[in-house]
């Protein structure tokens, strides 16, 4: 994970606990150095469902996007067929609110 990535708000495990990233978090990164201490989140069916997405066993949706769900448990954006691995591919959980902000202009509202 690169720190220019990050967006405040978005969703990381941040030492040894799952939060939203803050300002004195990109302080932290930027004066001291400390991205060590800040990792990405697996984005899996339990952080797709927190996130407002809900699936048919083959695509998850939210209103917004459409993804594309494959046994390696890699989320991609689906174009005409979604049988084939094209598009995007979305690891992490702040890659898909980084998307749902580009596309909408606001933070996907939720809770931890």
């Amino acid at each position: 994970m690169k720190a220019n990535e990050l967006r405040i708000g978005n969703i990381i495990n941040i030492g040894e606990e799952i939060n939203k990233l803050e300002l004195v978090d990109f302080v932290d990164i930027y004066e001291h150095k400390t991205l060590w201490r800040y990792d990405p989140i697996d984005l899996d069916s339990y952080w797709l469902t927190k996130l407002g997405f809900e699936s048919d066993g083959i695509e998850w949706w939210n209103g917004i996007i459409c993804l594309g769900n494959f046994k390696d448990g890699i989320y991609y954006l689906p174009t005409e067929e979604i049988h084939y691995r094209v598009g995007q591919e979305f690891k992490y959980v702040h890659q898909l609110q980084n998307l749902i902000f580009a596309i909408t202009g606001e933070d996907y509202p939720f809770e931890l």
